[in-house]
């Protein structure tokens, strides 16, 4: 389940930090509350999924998660959402098929084993300190 839904309050990044088994229900739900939230964002929503601890998706929930993001690109709008898995793990290489398969021109995907590289990717040109400042509140949200 998505234990941890927070928003960063000055970058206005998303972070869905979770721990053991996500069912698509869970996953579904969260994420069409985020639409819900702001159904017309003026800016491009960033979302960080934190699936460090987390065990691997099925590939039948991938599968699913695909079909609702291109399903509902037009309600999710401009959407980068870096998804963070443990180096080397199942996670990490599920992750990597989804994010081939999700490209649309609205929703970005892209899968890291770092957190440091994810928020770079998310938020483009930070400086370090800010950077730093960053992964800390990440760290302490997952």
């Amino acid at each position: 389940m998505v234990d941890a839904v927070r928003v960063e309050p000055v970058t206005g990044l998303v972070v869905l930090g979770n721990e053991g088994m996500l069912t698509y229900e869970k996953w579904e739900a969260v994420v069409l509350g985020l639409i819900r939230a702001d159904p017309h964002p003026t800016t491009r929503r960033r979302i960080l999924s934190d699936r460090r601890r987390t065990a691997p998706l099925a590939y039948g929930m991938v599968d699913r998660i695909l079909t609702f993001l291109h399903q509902r690109a037009a309600e999710l709008g401009e959407v980068q959402w870096a998804l963070l898995a443990p180096p080397g793990s199942q996670v990490h290489e599920v992750l990597k098929l989804g994010e081939a398969f999700a490209a649309t021109p609205h929703v970005r995907l892209k899968a890291f084993t770092d957190l440091d590289d994810g928020l770079r990717w998310l938020l483009g040109a930070y400086e370090e300190e800010e950077l730093s400042r960053l992964a800390c509140w990440v760290e302490n949200t997952t």
